[in-house]
């Protein structure tokens, strides 16, 4: 491990750092875009209204894309099942073995920037997909389909023809409104299952609330179909009631 990342660094030392320098400024400055689509679109919009000033937004927006990326990761570090990648001997402890540990931390490394990064693109996410078909099912893989069908939905990939209006309006739809919503909603699934698998009391609290949410809504519906028509009710009410 030491050789590789001693063989990486001489490299990436000697472009960046002698001949191409530059280089290093466009990673900066492309790291503060914010992409259409991205959960950080309807956030960085929120802190301008309140700060009036774009750099602070972008600077905000930025903090917090970093501190997502550390905290998904952590989390899905603890939530990643420790499934052995096929060709591992069987009775080997997965934990153990070079390849499993190095493809499972390119799903938890991979994912985390992904779904914390302010500019993403649906084919970003080619680099999760290929450790997560490698590694047994899990959640993750359910969390990050839905992902990425609303991303591909919001840009229409590989259209080389233009498009009438109304289908341009639609992804335009898309791209503002329903993906960023279905990207908070990527992180908000990755935090309830983190939360429901450390606390299973909590798990066991939020199933049994959206059990009553649930029931009472099916109960107020049934009741306002079948209620019958109190005793003292005059004709009309008896003649709506049984219509």
């Amino acid at each position: 491990a030491a050789l590789l990342c001693l063989g990486t660094l001489i490299p990436m030392g000697l472009a960046y750092g002698l001949w191409q320098p530059a280089a290093l400024v466009s990673v900066l400055r492309n790291a503060s875009y914010i992409s259409a689509g991205s959960w950080a679109q309807p956030f960085s919009l929120l802190i301008e209204s309140i700060t009036h000033d774009w750099a602070t937004t972008r600077v905000i927006t930025g903090v917090v894309s970093y501190a997502l990326l550390v905290l998904i990761a952590a989390m899905l570090s603890r939530l990643l099942p420790w499934s052995p990648v096929p060709g591992l001997a069987p009775g080997a402890d997965p934990r153990r073995d070079p390849m499993t540990v190095a493809v499972r931390t390119a799903l938890l490394l991979s994912v985390a920037w992904l779904v914390s990064s302010m500019y993403t693109l649906s084919w970003y996410d080619l680099i999760a997909f290929v450790p997560l078909g490698v590694l047994a099912a899990s959640k993750l893989d359910g969390i990050m389909i839905v992902r990425n069908l609303f991303l591909a939905l919001a840009y229409v990939p590989g259209r080389v023809t233009e498009i009438s209006d109304e289908l341009d309006a639609t992804a335009s739809f898309v791209r503002t409104v329903i993906s960023p919503t279905v990207q908070w909603g990527v992180l908000v699934a990755i935090v309830l299952w983190f939360v429901v698998r450390q606390w299973p009391d909590v798990g066991t609290w939020l199933e049994r609330r959206w059990q009553r949410i649930r029931g009472g809504s099916a109960a107020s519906g049934d009741e306002s179909v079948t209620a019958p028509p109190a005793a003292d009710a005059g004709p009309s009410s008896r003649t709506v009631a049984a219509g």
